[in-house]
């Protein structure tokens, strides 16, 4: 009887009973570190496009840099307007996009198309579009308000807190996204 107490199961079957019991881990939303302080700010610039037509072109930097495009599409974020704020479309969605690949430090792949579980920026685009980029400031047109705007990293360090509190983490996201069996098996 005292030999059944202390004897243990195979290595193996415990192995192979934890793995049934375990689902995968989940992925762990990693933010760069608090050092790294990042300031995106958004302003249009006045351009004359010819027989006295001046026009307002959004403009975006980051630490004083131009924003990096972020999409299949190679553009320049000087050369072009490629980023719009203050309404839902797919110029506040680039824009909410390419603000967090700038800020998780992601590059969009040179061949294929970023997807929701390896980018960040994906994952997250359309929250932050409509949390912050949607409600930035707009003029209508010929309207003379200054839009200009400011989002510090440490203001979306504390949205995505906010967010985990919320229960809206990369997990649930990727869960809603592509179901739970889908989800498990990857």
């Amino acid at each position: 009887m005292q030999e059944q107490l202390t004897s243990s199961p195979p290595v193996n079957s415990l192995e192979s009973e934890l793995e049934q019991e375990q689902s995968p881990p989940a992925p762990k939303l990693i933010l760069p570190p608090k050092e790294e302080f990042k300031l995106y700010r958004g302003w249009r610039i006045i351009q004359h496009a010819g027989h006295g037509i001046i026009r307002k072109r959004p403009y975006v930097t980051v630490n004083g840099r131009p924003l990096t495009y972020f999409g299949p599409w190679k553009r320049n974020p000087e050369g072009e307007t490629v980023f719009e704020w203050g309404y839902y479309g797919a110029g506040p969605g680039t824009l909410a996009e390419s603000i967090l690949a700038d800020f998780f430090g992601e590059n969009y792949p040179e061949r294929g198309y970023a997807n929701n579980i390896d980018y960040n920026a994906r994952l997250y685009g359309s929250l932050f579009k409509e949390d912050f980029i949607g409600k930035l400031p707009r003029p209508e047109v010929g309207d003379e308000v200054d839009d200009s705007w400011e989002i510090s990293s440490d203001q979306i360090r504390r949205w995505f807190y906010s967010l985990e509190e919320e229960g809206i983490t990369k997990e649930a996201l990727l869960k809603g996204i592509y179901g739970e069996e889908y989800y498990k098996s990857k």
